[in-house]
């Protein structure tokens, strides 16, 4: 596994240890479905939430939120809409999450809650 991966992996764990503390209920990490993959689903009320999660140790690329282009987004919501035709989760609603991990001299994170639309 190369540096870029464990760096993503960790950013993610670390994610989900934070929406766990801010009262979310982890339904999945990873999820994949035919047309991609999102990084945490996780429920909060009548609200499910597909996040994804991107970390960096440095802005020399930019943030974090402004690799997500709008095919990714796309890909993402095709995930959720796969994720939601279960059934078990008709009745709540759809929500798109972004979590920045910022890893410089300090962590920080920045969750963006409803980062964008379905029908962005």
């Amino acid at each position: 596994m190369g540096y870029n991966q464990i760096l993503g992996k960790w950013g993610e764990e670390l994610a989900i240890d934070y929406m766990i503390s801010q009262g979310y209920e982890i339904v999945a990490s990873n999820y994949r479905a035919k047309c991609g993959e999102v990084d945490i689903v996780a429920a909060q009320g009548d609200t499910i939430v597909f996040c994804e999660v991107k970390t960096r140790t440095s802005l020399r690329y930019g943030t974090p939120a402004s690799s997500i282009t709008r095919e990714k987004r796309n890909h993402i919501m095709g995930v959720a809409q796969s994720f939601l035709r279960d059934g078990e989760w008709e009745d709540f609603s759809p929500r798109f999450d972004i979590i920045e991990i910022y890893r410089f001299e300090e962590i920080a994170i920045n969750h963006m809650i409803d980062a964008y639309q379905l029908e962005d």
